[in-house]
């Protein structure tokens, strides 16, 4: 059993790999500060600014298809029997989408009803919101189709540049975990 950091519970009190490399990873990165935060400022701002072009202003509206859009892509990747099952795995209710993205709950109604208008995601009475079609045929990635390939590249650059900053990093760290090399 593991808490919400990725660590053993208390009575073994051993960190699991995956976190002993993210910490290590936090470590170097902090230790490069510099060269991290500019890398990741640049990627970050780059990315928001063609968000907010390509939704005309309304990041809230963004911040609202994306808790939808992890919803979805969670319940897609996740075993099921049939279509319709993962459907009401990947619908939220207002209320709980209002939470996730910390929004008052009349201003994602607004924002739901927009991403309706615009046929990119259904409300199912008994389940809540979702957004059809997880595969390439979704009226909301067919909308967003470039800023999606602009997205991909800029991580891209953002993987390419950390990975190489965290290998300078590699190199003068002495405390090395195998379980974080690559």
């Amino acid at each position: 059993m593991h808490d919400e950091h990725g660590r053993a519970d208390a009575a073994r009190n051993v960190a699991s790999p995956e976190r002993r490399c993210v910490d290590r990873t936090e470590r170097q990165l902090s230790r490069h500060y510099l060269e991290a935060q500019y890398v990741f400022v640049q990627f970050f701002t780059e990315h928001l600014a063609d968000c907010n072009e390509a939704f005309g202003n309304d990041l809230g509206e963004m911040l609202v298809l994306a808790v939808l859009g992890q919803r979805r892509l969670h319940a897609a990747l996740q075993p099921s029997q049939d279509d319709e099952d993962e459907t009401r795995r990947a619908c939220m209710s207002a209320s709980r989408i209002a939470d996730v993205a910390r929004m008052p709950r009349q201003t994602v109604r607004r924002k739901l009803a927009s991403l309706h208008a615009k046929g990119w995601i259904e409300n199912d009475p008994a389940h809540g919101w979702h957004i059809p079609h997880p595969d390439s045929h979704s009226p909301a990635r067919d909308g967003l189709r470039g800023l999606e390939q602009r997205g991909y590249a800029r991580l891209a650059r953002l993987y390419t540049q950390l990975g190489l900053l965290l290998e300078t990093a590699r190199d003068e760290d002495a405390e090395g975990d195998p379980a974080c090399s690559k």
